[in-house]
């Protein structure tokens, strides 16, 4: 045996699983007397379900990874040697996918039609029926395709050669036939004269074959242009997949058979990439924040916060857990780099962080294809839309306004509201889900006003608000100038235009005013709406000099507002302007929580600061993420992922925390009030009541 055949004979062996019957004393007595069969493969003893299982787990690997040949071998070793066993319905299906893309519509109709009559209830029905439909399709526009196959072999002239297989290119662009697209492409190709071509070709490549062709291209097309790029897009599939095995399997394929080629310094860092990630520190939190950058003090203030969570700061510091840092700078393509760094460096079993939005898209993105859980802290709405392993613990603007909206209409009984808002995306989102959940609730909006966001003068907007900038439109204005008319000479005549213009009253006819801003623009905004007779106060000793003054009775607006109303330095420099003020956050510094008043003493005395809503949440999410590796000890980044799914009320400082389905944290929302220029708890929907009898 030569050199050569030596080796591939040994390819061919290793590329085959062993599989043996194991002898039994009693293989000469009836079946009835023996125990169930067992078989061994690869060294392993099993029954007959495990067994089917292995080689199916084995075929579908070989099948992502382009393996047709071993694929079907694996499947056919299940149809032939453990029929009744649970996989049978799979293998069939698969291998019918497998001999269509080896030798077409013609051989594999059989074995689809016979998975359909066997198992119509099988979840993949419909996929097989529509496999059926599309080779009949097939085999009615065969001849169209072999007219145009006999016309392009006939062809003498290049350029009728090469029109004829564009025109085939077309044809199976048309019919979603990528390989076949690819196939005339190369044929156009071979004629030369045809520039942009590999452009159009890695563009296919790119975008237009699916995973299945992709693996059986790179099976079957000869070594060179283009199987060395669809080698690469199918390693990077697979990656994105978190096929990882197969992953590893094509792109080493692809740096021993092209060293040479453009994608292989790629595939050699996307292969240390898959292989780093079997690096694994069971005990290490990774943690990404905007360490640089515009977002820098953010970051800095989130790692005091991790920092005292996995108790580093203590008298004795907790060393069972250790945190691995990453700055973002902000950027999500830094981010995402961050999170190849913590598990290919630091071994990291979860990550942790990302305040912020488009760090946190990067972060999740990376760490969903890399299969390692990552909990941002972010707010970002839709983050754990990325995939499994992406959880979010921050609090989202449309949970603050549901709690909002509840407490001010089923345990406040308001009605009626208005809308004062920034012309920003943040505004502009807030007012909708504002706007939603009120109607939602059966509340009415009444006035809808928007400013600019650098707007410092609030006068117009707030008059708009109130109905006091278009007086000629309305009609209890028009009949107060009416009376005017009836004094005896013009001088009274205009006193009397000059009283009805600074008496019109403020169209107030809503209970609360949402204002979706910060304090920066709250202490113009609050001073602006008391110019226009809007009054906040309940208190009788104030609220009667109100009255005198105004000579009516007026009723009080409540304002109603978010986390950006949750600065102590507002009711400072508003004053009684803001007075009653109700709004949300996820935190609450002078709570009366023991949890709460232990973090804050802590904080103060490590930072002499009080600690931020930012610094809790990171505070909580570090120690939930400590708390599941010390509880449950989990092994793998799976196992975590699993931990957290099943964590359940974790006693946070920001209440009590757990994931609900969607990775979605479920946690307790603050109401807050403003109280005589003091931010203080708004007492829960029991209390309430009782102060309200």
């Amino acid at each position: 045996m030569s050199a050569r055949s030596a080796s591939i004979h040994r390819r061919r062996l290793a590329s085959l699983a062993v599989v043996r019957l194991v002898p039994v004393a009693c293989a000469l007595l009836s079946l009835g007397a023996c125990g169930p069969r067992r078989i061994e493969i690869d060294g392993v003893e099993m029954g007959p379900e495990d067994a089917s299982q292995y080689l199916y787990r084995q075929g579908k690997e070989a099948l992502e990874a382009g393996k047709l040949s071993t694929a079907r071998g694996r499947f056919l070793e299940i149809l032939s040697d453990f029929e009744g066993t649970k996989r049978v319905p799979d293998a069939t299906y698969d291998l019918a996918v497998v001999v269509r893309l080896q030798e077409g519509c013609a051989e594999a109709r059989g074995y689809f039609e016979k998975f359909v009559v066997s198992y119509p209830g099988h979840a993949r029905i419909g996929e097989a029926q529509d496999a059926l439909t599309r080779c009949a399709e097939e085999r009615e526009a065969s001849q169209a395709e072999k007219e145009l196959l006999s016309k392009f072999g006939e062809a003498k002239d290049p350029s009728e050669r090469t029109r004829l297989a564009r025109e085939g290119a077309e044809a199976a662009k048309a019919k979603g036939s990528g390989a076949a697209q690819l196939e005339w492409l190369m044929k156009a190709r071979a004629e030369g004269n045809t520039p942009g071509i590999d452009d159009e070709i890695r563009a296919l490549v790119d975008s237009g074959l699916t995973a299945d062709e992709l693996g059986a291209l790179s099976e079957d097309l000869p070594d060179g242009f283009p199987k060395d790029i669809i080698t690469y897009k199918l390693g990077r599939l697979l990656l994105h997949t978190r096929k990882f095995s197969a992953a590893a399997m094509v792109l080493e394929k692809l740096i021993e058979r092209f060293p040479k080629s453009k994608e292989t310094k790629q595939a050699k860092e996307l292969l240390e990439l898959v292989r780093g990630r079997d690096n694994l520190e069971p005990t290490t939190i990774g943690v990404l924040l905007p360490l640089s950058g515009k977002w820098k003090g953010y970051g800095q203030n989130g790692m005091d916060a991790a920092k005292l969570a996995i108790g580093e700061l203590e008298d004795k510091p907790d060393k069972r857990v250790k945190l691995a840092v990453r700055d973002t700078k902000g950027d999500p393509i830094e981010a995402a780099r961050a999170v190849e760094e913590l598990i290919t460096k630091e071994g990291a079993i979860v990550i942790v962080g990302a305040m912020f939005r488009k760090e946190a898209i990067g972060a999740a993105t990376k760490a969903q294809a890399l299969g390692v859980p990552f909990i941002t802290v972010s707010a970002q709405e839709d983050i754990t839309g990325f995939g499994p392993y992406v959880f979010r613990s921050g609090l989202t603007d449309a949970a603050q306004v549901e709690a909002l909206v509840e407490y001010v209409i089923d345990v406040l009984g308001m009605k009626t509201f208005g809308i004062l808002h920034p012309r920003h995306p943040y505004g502009e989102a807030m007012r909708d889900l504002f706007w939603e959940k009120i109607e939602a609730k059966k509340g009415e909006i009444r006035a809808v006003e928007s400013y600019g966001d650098r707007e410092t003068t609030l006068t117009g907007p707030v008059k708009d608000l109130v109905g006091r900038s278009n007086l000629e439109g309305r009609s209890d204005f028009r009949q107060a100038l009416g009376e005017c008319e009836k004094q005896p000479d013009a001088v009274r005549k205009s006193r009397c235009r000059d009283r009805v213009q600074q008496d019109i009253k403020p169209l107030i006819d809503f209970d609360g005013l949402f204002i979706p801003d910060y304090p920066d623009k709250l202490v113009l905004i609050a001073p602006a709406l008391a110019a226009e007779d809007v009054v906040v106060e309940t208190n009788p000793r104030y609220l009667d000099k109100i009255e005198k003054t105004m000579g009516r009775k007026v009723k009080p607006v409540r304002f109603l507002g978010a986390s950006g109303w949750n600065f102590q330095a507002l009711p400072e420099k508003a004053g009684r302007y803001v007075e009653n003020a109700l709004f949300t956050d996820g935190f609450f510094a002078h709570a009366d929580h023991e949890d709460t008043k232990r973090f804050v003493t802590a904080f103060q005395k490590a930072f002499k600061r009080e600690p931020t809503t930012e610094e809790a949440m990171m505070f909580d999410t570090v120690r939930l993420a400590k708390h599941v590796i010390l509880t449950f000890a989990p092994k793998s980044r799976e196992e975590l992922r699993q931990s957290l799914r099943a964590l359940h009320d974790f006693p946070g400082v920001t209440g009590k925390l757990s994931f609900r389905a969607g990775n979605e944290i479920k946690r307790d929302v603050r109401l807050l009030q403003i109280e005589n220029g003091v931010i203080r708890e708004s007492p829960p929907p029991s209390e309430k009541s009782q102060k309200e009898k």
